[in-house]
C-alpha cells in the first residue's frame, strides 16, 4: 500500500500530492475486504481472529527466501474468485490512494493468476475497478501487465491482452515470480514484441539470487 503509518499521521506530508508507481493488485486488498471474502466462499482461514488472519495474507517478519515472501499473495488469490471481486479491490484501493492525496499510480497483476477466471474476466474487472475509481476519486489510474517467471507460455498472450486494453489505461509490462528460474526464450521474444508496440518496460529483478539477476 502507499505510504502508511507516520507519513499519514503527520498532516503536512499527508496533504502532499504523491505517486505511486510499484503496487501489485493482489497486494493492495483491505484486511476487511478478505475477511469479507473469506467468510462468503467459506475459506479455512481463520478470520475471526484479525491477528491471526493477518499471518495468513500479510508478513510481519523478515523471510528466507522470495519465493517465503510471496506466499501471501497465493493466499489471497483464493479468496477473489470473481469478475465482481476483483472490481472491488481495484476500485476500494483508488478510494485508498485518494484518502492518502495519491494523483497517479499503477497497478501490477498478471491476468493469467485469475483461478477460474478468463484472462479476458479478470483484465476487464480490474480495467472496470480502476475507472469507476478514477471517476469517483479523481484519481489517475494505469495498469501494467506481468508476464510469469513460471509461466513463460503466457507471455505473448499476456501481450495480447496489453494491446487490447491499451485504450482502457494498459501502458507497459513486468515480469514477476521467483528469480531463480531462468528466463525463457519466450519471456525475451514477449519483451521484444511488447516494447515494438510502444509499451514501457519494467521487471523484477535482483530481489533473490545472484547479481546475474
Amino acid at each position: 500500500m502507499a505510504l502508511q503509518g507516520h507519513v499519514q499521521r503527520d498532516s503536512k506530508y499527508a496533504k502532499l500530492p504523491k505517486v505511486e508507481l510499484h503496487v501489485h493488485a493482489i497486494g493492495a486488498c483491505r484486511l476487511s475486504t478478505l475477511q469479507e471474502l473469506c467468510r462468503q466462499y467459506d475459506v479455512p482461514y481463520p478470520h475471526g481472529d484479525l491477528d491471526q488472519f493477518r499471518e495468513v495474507v500479510a508478513l510481519s517478519q523478515p523471510q528466507p527466501s522470495l519465493v517465503e515472501f510471496l506466499k501471501p499473495f497465493a493466499a489471497i488469490r483464493k479468496l477473489i474468485r470473481s469478475r465482481d471481486d476483483i472490481e472491488r479491490v481495484s476500485y476500494e484501493y483508488c478510494e485508498d490512494l485518494a484518502r492518502q492525496n495519491v494523483v497517479y499510480a499503477e497497478l501490477r497483476f498478471s491476468p493469467f493468476l485469475g483461478g477460474d477466471l478468463s484472462p479476458d474476466e479478470y483484465m476487464d474487472g480490474v480495467m472496470s475497478g480502476l475507472e469507476r475509481g478514477q471517476k469517483d476519486f479523481g484519481i489517475k489510474m494505469r495498469a501494467i501487465l506481468a508476464f510469469l517467471r513460471d509461466g513463460p507460455e503466457h507471455c505473448m498472450g499476456t501481450v495480447k491482452l496489453a494491446e487490447k486494453y491499451r485504450h482502457r489505461g494498459v501502458v507497459g509490462v513486468d515480469i514477476v515470480g521467483d528469480e531463480l528460474l531462468p528466463l525463457d526464450p519466450r519471456h525475451v521474444e514477449a519483451f521484444k514484441e511488447a516494447k515494438r508496440l510502444g509499451f514501457h518496460v519494467t521487471v523484477h529483478a535482483a530481489e533473490s539470487g545472484p547479481a546475474s539477476n
